[in-house]
């Protein structure tokens, strides 16, 4: 249900990615600094409404807070589903117009005014 996805060389990890992959609710801890906490492809996947955050200050209510997300049953599907809606579009495996790859040649192309 709930992937815990702590920083390594960045906040969105391999594993971030790969909880996403396995349909897995990803849990983030932002740090304070706004740049670093950006996510890929932001412009096209709203991560707001999949993803669970999680300060650094508040670890020790991560039990409380992910049993209050589980607990509203009809928050945690329309996470699930919005989780799916994205799924495609982070895939690296997923060659096709959905795919990771496409997303990012989007991403290049909105960069560059195409």
């Amino acid at each position: 249900m709930f992937c815990l996805c702590p920083e390594g060389w960045a906040h969105w990890t391999p594993r971030f990615f790969e909880a996403i992959q396995t349909g897995c609710v990803p849990v983030l801890f932002p740090g304070d600094d706004g740049d670093s906490n950006e996510l890929p492809f932001s412009r096209w996947v709203d991560y707001a409404s999949f993803v669970v955050y999680v300060r650094p200050a508040r670890i020790a209510t991560l039990q409380a807070t992910l049993h209050a997300v589980a607990a509203d049953r009809a928050g945690l599907r329309r996470r699930q589903r919005a989780l799916w809606k994205y799924r495609s579009m982070l895939d690296w495996t997923d060659t096709g117009p959905e795919g990771a790859f496409h997303t990012l040649l989007s991403e290049i192309a909105a960069r560059r005014g195409l």
